[in-house]
């Protein structure tokens, strides 16, 4: 399959640049001189505290469904009537009866948005897998039609890779040629700003409640993730496959709504104020 050349896309500006940048313009004064730095981080300082008094919102993202925990994370989403966001392998789906009833789940639980992680997951081989970017276009390509998926949403396997809008974060080239080309065709491709590490072997997390609990608020409370306010976390289905991977999730999310955190859809990524 052929396609076009990707478009360049534009280079990511932070954030707070651009802000500081349409907010003021710092004058040099060589009889009064101005302490452009001091300026700069009050200037910081004052973004932040208009930013503590808007919404926040997280992005609770479960990579690599349907496997062996995702009827539990859609029950936790239920009981506790919150969205979150699952990236699918269709390869996963039709690995079972049990898989294909659980993706059935995700698909009618209108607080779980599903979207595309790539019909074969690159076979874990993910140099391999993005070496012919039209051979990866077409696996993502397969994976919306067999899955029925309805929003032109992609995590690419492997790689924490941002394009969107006027972004464009690359995190390893070897995904950048297939990222630009989703993206041209209509695609738009999300990363993660925190990720709940899972191990390789027995599938548990890695980190405690409280350390990922402590990251995301550092994020929002410093303004630090990709867009102010706005924090996506990484997680895999596979973690919450037993009880106390669940009692982890179900924790976790229990100390982000005592934080007023709003749980939103990634299709409705970045809320911008």
């Amino acid at each position: 399959m052929i396609q076009p050349e990707p478009k360049k896309s534009p280079l990511l500006i932070t954030k707070w640049d651009s802000l500081q940048k349409n907010l003021i313009t710092f004058q040099v004064d060589s009889i009064n001189p101005v302490d452009v730095k001091l300026q700069k981080r009050r200037l910081k300082d004052s973004l932040r505290r208009e930013f503590d008094n808007k919404p926040k919102h997280v992005y609770l993202t479960f990579d690599d469904g349907p496997l062996i925990g995702s009827a539990a994370i859609d029950s936790i989403a239920t009981a506790k009537d919150i969205k979150i966001n699952a990236f699918l392998v269709g390869r996963h789906a039709n690995m079972s009866k049990r898989l294909k009833r659980d993706l059935e789940k995700y698909r009618s639980n209108p607080l779980v948005g599903c979207y595309n992680h790539s019909y074969t997951h690159g076979m874990n081989r993910f140099s391999a897998f993005y070496s012919n970017p039209n051979t990866a276009f077409a696996d993502f390509e397969k994976n919306e039609v067999d899955l029925a998926l309805t929003h032109k949403i992609i995590r690419l396997p492997g790689r924490n890779i941002w394009i969107y809008d006027d972004v464009r974060k690359i995190d390893l080239q070897s995904g950048s040629s297939t990222a630009d080309l989703l993206y041209t065709n209509g695609y738009k491709i999300y990363g993660w700003d925190v990720e709940w590490r899972i191990h390789g072997l027995t599938g548990k997390p890695i980190q405690s409640v409280g350390e990922i609990y402590h990251r995301i608020r550092n994020f929002m409370n410093n303004k630090s993730s990709l867009t102010p306010n706005n924090v996506v976390l990484l997680m895999h289905d596979d973690m919450f496959q037993n009880k106390k991977g669940q009692l982890l999730l179900t924790a976790l999310i229990d100390s982000l709504k005592r934080e007023d955190y709003q749980f939103d859809f990634i299709e409705d990524y970045p809320k911008r104020y």
